[in-house]
């Protein structure tokens, strides 16, 4: 992922959690309780994908949708296809 390393992301979730401990689902839904209306739009190489198939294996309604060869955040980068296609899958 051209984001951030494994080392900037945990230095950001330490940030994010302030005292918070970082398994508490405030920090992490992957610790907490979700309703099943949930949609995920997840690229492979972003760094965190592999979490993301965790959670989604643990929550069968999740509707998840992946994009091949795309990273973290990738739908905002207005005016590519695959950010397109998540616009106008939220609108509708």
């Amino acid at each position: 992922d051209f984001m951030f390393d494994r080392e900037q992301l945990l230095d950001c979730a330490k940030l994010y959690a302030g005292n918070l401990d970082l398994k508490n689902p405030l920090c992490s839904p992957i610790y907490g309780s979700i309703d099943n209306n949930v949609t995920i739009y997840a690229g492979t190489d972003d760094l965190i994908f592999p979490d993301i198939l965790e959670f989604e294996k643990t929550r069968p309604g999740i509707q998840l949708h992946i994009f091949e060869g795309l990273t973290h955040v990738f739908p905002l980068f207005v005016g590519t296809n695959e950010a397109e296609i998540v616009i106008r899958d939220i609108i509708k």
